[in-house]
């Protein structure tokens, strides 16, 4: 989900409607190397940027405080019934711990 991408399934609109959400995000690429504990780790990782801005505007909070509060990797798909379901893995010692989250 890009503002710079010409698709309209890059982005989500203030007129789409859940279902579209939904599928967007879906839809969505992902990154699998664990997420840095700073913004500035994200330039060259675009999915990791957009699913770190996707969980940013649904919890009302910036790049920096997920960062900070999540390090560690962060997966969306979407929820049964609607919604949406981020997965969060923290990196603890030398395991890591998740932890699932539901944004309606």
């Amino acid at each position: 989900m890009s503002k710079s991408d010409p698709s309209d399934q890059s982005r989500i609109n203030l007129n789409d409607d859940a279902d579209t959400i939904a599928l967007k995000i879906r839809r969505a690429k992902t990154d699998p190397e664990p997420l840095p504990s700073e913004p500035d780790g994200l330039a060259q990782r675009p999915e990791a940027r957009n699913l770190v801005g996707i969980y940013a505007a649904l919890d009302g909070t910036d790049h920096a405080s997920v960062l900070r509060e999540h390090g560690g990797n962060i997966e969306a798909a979407s929820a049964p019934g609607g919604g949406a379901i981020f997965t969060i893995t923290l990196p603890v010692g030398s395991e890591a711990t998740t932890e699932t989250r539901t944004v309606s």
